[in-house]
């Protein structure tokens, strides 16, 4: 199981301590001090414009998705504009549905993840969880909703039966 990235904003403060007990301690490293600390601080402003909503670049948003079988697989694909299609196979579009039923809040990709890994034979790639969350996400009656990069199902108790019916209204006959 992958372990959870720390939290950079803990990471900057806890830097920010033991700055501040180095120079208690050794008061002659003053000048060096000052200079981490700047750099700290620009650090901790690149980590809350991170935090900020990001405007979307024209042309990244998927253009279509669709449901077609191949070699007997069924796979979500999301097309884009001028790239290559990106796909989530069932299994792990089911594990994830199911992962955001049994959260009981809003939670961030990397836990999302971990959960999704726990329930398929073999770990899902983030880019094939990631299709299935931007495709109820594009729903015209959104299934599922993001909030400072945490997700949460609007309706818990049905997602499953939702994405469900979701899959099967964009089954298309396979064309490749």
């Amino acid at each position: 199981m992958r372990r959870r990235p720390p939290d950079p904003l803990a990471v900057i403060q806890e830097m920010r301590r033991l700055l501040a007990e180095l120079l208690t301690s050794y008061p002659e490293t003053g000048a060096v001090s000052g200079g981490i600390l700047r750099n700290i601080e620009l650090l901790n402003a690149y980590v809350e414009q991170q935090d900020q909503p990001r405007l979307r670049r024209r042309g990244t948003r998927p253009e279509h998705y669709r449901v077609d079988t191949t070699d007997g697989r069924q796979e979500l694909t999301e097309r884009r504009e001028a790239s290559r299609p990106l796909r989530c196979p069932l299994p792990v579009y089911t594990a994830t549905a199911a992962a955001l039923r049994d959260s009981k809040q809003a939670i961030p990709f990397d836990y999302l993840s971990a959960l999704v890994e726990k329930r398929l034979p073999i770990p899902a790639l983030d880019h094939q969880i990631r299709v299935a969350l931007r495709f109820w996400q594009a729903l015209p009656s959104p299934l599922i909703h993001k909030a400072k990069a945490r997700y949460a199902a609007i309706e818990r108790r049905l997602i499953v039966a939702q994405t469900k019916a979701a899959w099967e209204r964009f089954k298309k006959p396979a064309t490749r």
